[in-house]
């Protein structure tokens, strides 16, 4: 978790570094919504992997404080806002514009609650082969999922359920490295439906 890039923490798990730019690659995205911007450093990661990977495409980053940014990117847009309030910048008219496919990225507070309630503000905007990460949904393992009330696996669970088939989770990512070896177990969710 002490990952960095060009410096800048970012906070990726090994398995992440390794699977993001396969998932990057296959998608194309041409918005990445990434809640939880941390320092900026993965928004800058993501932004150089769409350059590498000539994809035109625009990432916004939305934490409750923003990072103090020591770079200038012209496809990183970076918001002040509580992963519980969405809607105060992300309005109809965003996400009415934002261009497809759509990767969106929950990597906020990790509390089932508020993971919950990202998956469910973007379901009424993802459409079939968009994404969604769900990370850090290991924690429970790590033995800390109680601090978190049960944390990311539950709200995955519960979002599945609620659902009803419109999600699916992609084994490609979450099994790469055998059952669930990353830090987002059954976290990468393709919508189908």
């Amino acid at each position: 978790m002490q990952s960095t890039y060009r410096g800048i923490p970012m906070a990726k798990w090994p398995f992440e570094v390794a699977l993001y730019p396969m998932l990057v690659w296959d998608l194309k995205p041409k918005t990445i919504i990434e809640i939880g911007s941390l320092a900026g450093g993965s928004a800058l990661w993501l932004s150089d992997l769409m350059k590498t990977f000539e994809i035109d495409g625009r990432i916004i980053s939305i934490d409750r404080n923003l990072p103090k940014i020591s770079f200038r990117r012209d496809n990183i847009e970076f918001f002040e806002c509580d992963a519980l309030h969405l809607e105060r910048v992300l309005t109809p008219s965003i996400l009415g514009s934002l261009e497809r496919p759509l990767l969106v990225i929950e990597d906020s507070a990790h509390f089932s609650e508020i993971c919950l309630a990202v998956a469910r503000f973007f379901d009424r905007v993802r459409r079939p082969g968009d994404y969604m990460i769900i990370e850090d949904s290991n924690i429970a393992e790590l033995g800390v999922g109680d601090e978190f009330n049960g944390g990311p696996i539950g709200a995955i669970a519960q979002f599945l359920a609620e659902t009803e088939g419109r999600y699916e989770i992609d084994a490609r990512y979450c099994d790469r490295f055998g059952p669930n070896v990353t830090s987002n177990p059954n976290g990468y969710l393709r919508r189908v439906a």
